[in-house]
């Protein structure tokens, strides 16, 4: 932890001495000096980090997240119950450009995710311990899911153990850790338990018929294999859950071949997968963007004089705004 270094002041006398300075100040300024040097090179570490998670968060894949199209003014026309005078081919035409517009958005931020997931992952922070996995997935949903969020949670946690209780204080930073592990075994023990129950469904019916007639399909290939550089343990607790839903999905697939369950499972399991992970990037997101606002607080403006009541308020609100897109 990086300690803040005591200020040297010096007397109006000592501005002015043309006195050689001692070697005793002189190791004093060099160690004011290498402090200094450090705390600002956590601000540029934190700051960093926090730009990674507001570009992030931006492009979050959340469930609940609608893409920024906007719907054709005949749609809305038609929905109100107004054509308009426009017929309904040009209504349906406006309704099919308007759904792929949203697709090739989703698209692209689904792209730019794991363009800088990938990234993120494989780079190695300079004084930082790390570990070397070498991790593949099979399904295209849970490596999407991996590409897309395990680099900035790792980055998240990482930063907050390393640098929290320098910036938030040990109660704050405990208690966002503390709310980190919670996110992260809610999600692994769910991924466990759902595949051990799998598990069991699989060798059940697999024991109840020949072996020539049970389907067992295949993959023919990774969906998503590179070596990965894990900065924080619990980082690992999310990959047994990676690992697990991945396993999951291939357990319900072979089910399915043999027509014991049907896709509406294999989906509802993808869609928990991704919800739970969803969760933990959006909180390792904010919770880096808070740490930096906290490590550089804004100075606030001097007031100016004879302002007119109007003025204030609609500052006030444009400050209300921007803090809760910051948020």
């Amino acid at each position: 932890m990086v300690k803040a270094a005591h200020k040297i002041q010096a007397s109006p006398d000592e501005a002015v001495t043309s006195q050689p300075v001692s070697e005793t100040a002189l190791q004093a300024t060099d160690s004011h000096q290498d402090a200094r040097s450090e705390a600002e090179r956590v601000l540029d570490e934190i700051e960093q980090a926090a730009s990674q998670a507001t570009e992030s968060l931006a492009k979050d894949a959340s469930l609940n997240g609608a893409a920024p199209v906007t719907e054709p003014a005949a749609v809305t026309s038609a929905v109100d119950g107004e054509g308009n005078g426009r017929s309904q081919q040009e209504i349906d035409r406006e309704k099919q450009a308007a759904h792929e517009a949203r697709v090739a958005y989703l698209v692209r931020r689904a792209k730019t995710q794991k363009e800088r997931g990938r990234a993120q992952l494989e780079r190695v922070v300079v004084g930082a311990m790390a570990i070397r996995k070498d991790v593949e997935f099979f399904d295209v949903s849970i490596a999407s899911s991996a590409e897309r969020f395990l680099g900035l949670i790792d980055l998240s946690i990482y930063t907050i153990n390393r640098r929290g209780e320098y910036i938030l204080g040990e109660t704050d930073a405990e208690k966002v850790m503390e709310r980190f592990a919670s996110l992260v075994n809610t999600y692994r023990d769910g991924a466990i338990s759902e595949r051990d129950q799998a598990d069991v469904l699989l060798k059940n019916e697999q024991d109840l018929v020949f072996d020539e007639d049970w389907i067992v399909p295949e993959y023919r290939q990774t969906a998503f294999k590179m070596s990965v550089y894990i900065k924080h343990p619990s980082t690992l607790k999310v990959l047994d859950g990676l690992f697990a839903y991945d396993q999951l999905v291939r357990n319900l697939t072979i089910l399915q071949w043999n027509g014991k369950v049907d896709q509406v499972r294999i989906d509802q399991a993808r869609h928990h997968e991704r919800q739970a992970l969803s969760k933990i990037h959006q909180f390792a997101g904010s919770s880096l963007i808070g740490l930096n606002r906290r490590a550089r607080p804004v100075t606030k403006p001097a007031a100016r004089l004879s302002r007119p009541p109007l003025a204030e308020a609609t500052e006030a609100t444009v400050q209300n705004e921007e803090a809760a897109v910051a948020a």
